[in-house]
């Protein structure tokens, strides 16, 4: 359900008992309200601002350091079963802007996952960036290539094989 114009709503429920509401505005930071019993007609949810993350994107290049445009900038939770970072399993993108600046704003975490993706660049993570008033800078550096000869048992060359490169933190299971 969504709220009308005047931030009201109504939900029809099948069983008696009590419930929990979880919000998920887009400009504010995400609430669960919880055991609101059915019934409850005069219940009143105040929203916070939350926290924002700012900040620039840049590489080194001679010494100085150079904006990166049009670079993706991701938000995730870092625990997806606390649902209090993002507004429920809803992560956040933005593009960086000419001058490489990135904003995310209504956060209701005090810590989240920042992923970068830049063309020419190799996927960076923050894996705690604190949401903070300061704003962040994030220096990319260029990639190194791997060589790397994939044979069968028999030593014979496999073509074909479908690769998927992970950093050691960033495991399957």
């Amino acid at each position: 359900d969504t709220t009308d114009e005047r931030g009201r709503f109504v939900i029809k429920l099948e069983e008696d008992g009590k419930y929990c509401l979880r919000l998920s505005p887009d400009h504010h930071a995400a609430q669960i309200v919880y055991d609101v019993p059915v019934g409850k007609m005069d219940l009143k949810v105040t929203l916070s601002a939350g926290g924002t993350i700012t900040g620039r994107l840049v590489r080194l290049e001679d010494g100085q350091k150079r904006p990166i445009s049009a670079a993706e900038v991701k938000l995730e939770q870092t625990d997806r079963d606390s649902y209090t970072h993002l507004g429920f399993d809803r992560d956040r993108t933005a593009v960086t802007d000419a001058e490489g600046r990135f904003r995310f704003e209504g956060l209701a975490a005090d810590a989240v996952m920042l992923v970068v993706r830049a063309e020419g660049f190799p996927v960076h993570r923050i894996p705690r960036q604190p949401v903070i008033a300061a704003p962040v800078e994030v220096v990319l550096e260029r990639g190194r290539e791997v060589a790397i000869e994939v044979v069968d048992a028999v030593g014979d060359p496999v073509s074909g094989l479908w690769i998927e490169p992970r950093s050691t933190p960033d495991r399957w299971w």
